[in-house]
């Protein structure tokens, strides 16, 4: 996290991620992947809104695994 977030750290910034993904998920009409947002607070300024995307595929044994990752990754 960046000194300047205040009041903020590593498993709160994931409980919003994963919490906004599940909200995401909810809405979804199904399929591998849905996109959301999340607000990011990384200084003094006000927050601003990250735009991610999820991805769901086997994992190394053929289980489901999720992906999260920048909308340009893959």
């Amino acid at each position: 996290m960046p000194e300047k977030a205040e009041c903020q750290d590593e498993s709160g910034r994931l409980w919003d991620v994963l919490t906004m993904l599940r909200y995401a998920i909810i809405r979804s009409t199904g399929g591998r992947q849905v996109a959301f947002s999340v607000a990011v607070e990384n200084d003094t300024r006000p927050p601003r809104r990250i735009e991610l995307k999820a991805l769901c595929g086997p994992g190394d044994h053929g289980e489901p695994v999720i992906t999260v990752m920048m909308p340009d990754e893959d």
